[in-house]
């Protein structure tokens, strides 16, 4: 059933699509942290605001790569329905290893750890 769910979502993409994928998730991030951020940081700036003002753009750079997550599920599946979402991401809860049931208990050994 896994797989089925796999092959229903399109053909792959080509090498020139995963290039552009990948260029518009890590580019922008490179540019925020190693253009933007020290941009903004002056000359006489101290080490805390300097990483205060990178951590700030980085984090713009992580809600623009959940932006483009979800553009691109919506462009694939066409809905952003939380099924779909869920489904799309691999958010499964975890399974006892002995019966392969999904157990919420065992969150709080993931949280544990």
């Amino acid at each position: 059933m896994q797989s089925d769910a796999r092959n229903s979502s399109g053909p792959q993409y080509s090498l020139g699509r995963i290039l552009a994928v990948w260029a518009a998730a890590a580019l922008p991030m490179a540019i925020l942290g190693w253009v933007i951020a020290p941009a903004l940081t002056s000359g006489s700036a101290t080490s805390r605001q300097a990483f205060t003002t990178r951590v700030i753009a980085l984090t713009v750079g992580l809600i623009w790569q959940f932006v483009l997550a979800m553009i691109i599920v919506q462009r694939e599946e066409g809905d952003l329905k939380w099924t779909t979402i869920r489904r799309r991401l691999w958010l499964n809860p975890p399974q006892d290893p002995g019966t392969g049931r999904a157990r919420r208990r065992l969150w709080l050994w993931v949280i544990r750890w």
